[in-house]
């Protein structure tokens, strides 16, 4: 069985491997010191910034309030405006996937769909071969096309991806001398099939990871849209919702913040890159998601997002971030039962209608 990974060069891209270290990750602390001068921001003085502060309404009838010194970083470069988020998001991956790997970061994200870009950009060269689900996200598909990967698609059953044809895959690649770059999944409510993998399934596929050293890029945007827990109500190799009767489901529990498991929570060699996204939980136009992995590839990660997208909106981060504060994990875990209840409602109507 493959050790814990030690080297990640063989899998990043040449353009990944290129990339010098950021000059503006050194200069950030001398930027955060008032009694630094930089000559070299490129930005309008902070007495010239427009917004000086912000008060947002929410749902519920409270308010998240941005003083006047978090508005003025709300206005600078994401690294000045990602405090609070970054600090939420760190505690939330621990409490909800409990990483076994030792040295694992987080990256706050331009959305889902930048890091699926970027993850592309900073694996993939052209011609290498890419695992992927024979029917999957378009758009996933498209970026990875789109950076010359020989996709290889594998079918699926109702628990999502096979481990059988995984493993013939690989062996058969290896046979021909070729090494799968890595897995693309999309491992619960799988777009476009809808299954969701179950402890088993997600146990066999790292474990076939681990044999042929392959990197899991899990992209789970859909993962707190659960609205009937993994295994209730009826055997563990049956997750659909839409097999369980409405009548039985309107009692069952809301899964809240019990999601079950991840690759994320099983892995202890660090080759699990784990992508989520806000826009799918809270709303879209926050553009903000999360990668969480290795430290190695998240550095590397970074080191690419600072040369594109610069990890995401300033005024984003710090309002998501004050308001996920604000919440708290009891006020994050309601607003997931709405959402999930607000879905199984739909979810049966669709049923009905179909039926």
């Amino acid at each position: 069985m493959t050790a814990a990974v030690s080297d990640y060069h063989s899998w990043f891209s040449r353009r990944a491997l290129s990339m010098p270290p950021s000059p503006f990750g050194q200069l950030v602390p001398l930027m955060r010191d008032p009694e630094m001068k930089v000559l070299c921001q490129g930005v309008p003085p902070d007495s010239c910034f427009p917004l000086l502060s912000m008060t947002c309404k929410l749902l519920d009838g409270s308010e998240v309030v941005l003083s006047e010194a978090d508005t003025r970083l709300a206005q600078r470069y994401p690294p000045f405006a990602c405090g609070p988020l970054r600090e939420w998001l760190l505690r939330h991956v621990l409490q909800l996937h409990s990483p076994p790997l030792a040295e694992w970061d987080i990256t706050i994200a331009a959305g889902s769909m930048s890091s699926v870009d970027l993850v592309c950009a900073m694996l993939v060269d052209p011609g290498d071969v890419v695992l992927i689900e024979e029917y999957s996200f378009l758009a996933g598909i498209d970026a990875l096309r789109s950076y010359g990967a020989q996709l290889h698609p594998l079918p699926l059953d109702a628990e999502g991806l096979r481990p059988d044809a995984l493993e013939r895959a690989c062996t058969e690649l290896a046979q021909r001398g070729l090494r799968p770059k890595m897995l693309y999944t999309v491992p619960v409510g799988q777009n476009p099939t809808g299954t969701s993998m179950t402890s088993q399934r997600y146990a066999q596929i790292y474990d076939i990871a681990r044999r042929f050293n392959i990197l899991i890029v899990e992209d789970d945007a859909y993962f707190y849209q659960q609205h009937v827990q993994r295994g209730a109500g009826c055997s563990d190799s049956s997750t659909s919702a839409a097999g369980i009767p409405a009548t039985s489901r309107e009692e069952m529990p809301l899964p809240g913040m019990s999601l079950g498991p991840s690759f994320l929570s099983l892995d202890s060699d660090g080759r699990v890159l784990r992508l989520d996204s806000f826009s799918k939980t809270l709303a879209p136009g926050f553009r903000l998601g999360w990668a969480t992995g290795a430290k190695p590839l998240i550095d590397r990660y970074n080191m690419l997002a600072y040369a594109s997208s610069q990890n995401g909106c300033s005024l984003s981060m710090m309002l998501l971030g004050k308001m996920l504060e604000a919440w708290g994990d009891a006020g994050f875990e309601a607003h997931l039962r709405k959402l999930q209840s607000a879905l199984r409602s739909r979810c049966d109507a669709l049923v009905a209608a179909a039926e």
